[in-house]
């Protein structure tokens, strides 16, 4: 594939919004936790839903799982990918990819542009929203999924642990639905995946994850958080079924942002 030539004058600031950080066991404890939710599946079904025909560009790809579940045509399907790790997996599965870190020159637009839980913070929003809505082709759309900073049972959870790096308020989900019906014509629906395990611990290992999985996270702060949450055994009760395996919900939102073709 051709080297894509141009750039972005990021600064420094926009820089550390932007790129990926994540704690040095990232990719390894990200497999295991995998292999404990269907979340892969759930967000895939939900794009899937709203995807159009026509190009698409996946702009965070990561090691292009919902790609691959959604089996789309590699002819129409871009990935834009920074972590070297997931580029080289991408390009062993045939995708094309264009490994640069996003807001990047990108030579063409697309029908579709997915964002999948790249969107972590209102001033990370502002830097990444235009440059992404600028490669959507004229009646193409953007298409973004994201969660909520609100009361749902991951944010009770982290709460009442005292982890408190998730606010209580949805100022940014705010913002995203402000900003995005500004653009063009905004759908937003809902799905919840969920967390699967057979102990207390399996399942408090497996939200200590999510919970650490930012650029502040680390090794010792998730396993801090992981001995919280089993020395408090009746903050998991709730989700402990009749045949004594645990069921935890996470809550998903897809953003839908359609741009009018011009007259």
């Amino acid at each position: 594939m051709a080297e894509f030539q141009g750039e972005y004058a990021l600064s420094d600031t926009e820089r550390a919004l932007v790129e990926v950080r994540k704690p040095i066991d990232y990719v390894d404890r990200y497999q295991e936790f995998l292999e404990s939710t269907d979340e892969k599946q759930i967000i895939a079904q939900a794009v899937g839903h709203v995807l159009s025909d026509g190009s698409i560009l996946d702009i965070g790809a990561g090691t292009g799982d919902i790609t691959d579940m959604l089996r789309l045509d590699k002819d129409r399907y871009t990935a834009l990918e920074q972590r070297p790790e997931f580029v080289t997996q991408l390009r062993e599965k045939g995708y094309q990819v264009i490994d640069r870190l996003f807001p990047c020159f990108v030579p063409k637009k697309y029908d579709n542009v997915l964002m999948s839980y790249i969107l972590h913070s209102k001033e990370q929003c502002e830097v990444m929203i235009n440059p992404a809505w600028e490669v959507v082709d004229d009646g193409g759309q953007l298409i973004v999924v994201t969660f909520r900073d609100n009361d749902d049972d991951y944010n009770q959870l982290l709460h009442a642990t005292g982890h408190t790096r998730r606010v209580t308020t949805d100022s940014r989900f705010n913002y995203l639905q402000e900003k995005f019906a500004s653009l063009g014509e905004l759908t937003v629906s809902h799905t919840t995946s969920h967390i699967y395990s057979n102990s207390a611990e399996k399942l408090a290992h497996s939200l200590s994850f999510v919970a650490t999985n930012t650029v502040v996270g680390t090794p010792e702060l998730r396993q801090e958080l992981f001995y919280r949450m089993i020395s408090d055994e009746i903050l998991l009760e709730p989700y402990k079924e009749e045949n004594g395996e645990y069921r935890f919900p996470m809550e998903h939102y897809v953003f839908t942002t359609y741009k009018s073709r011009e007259v």
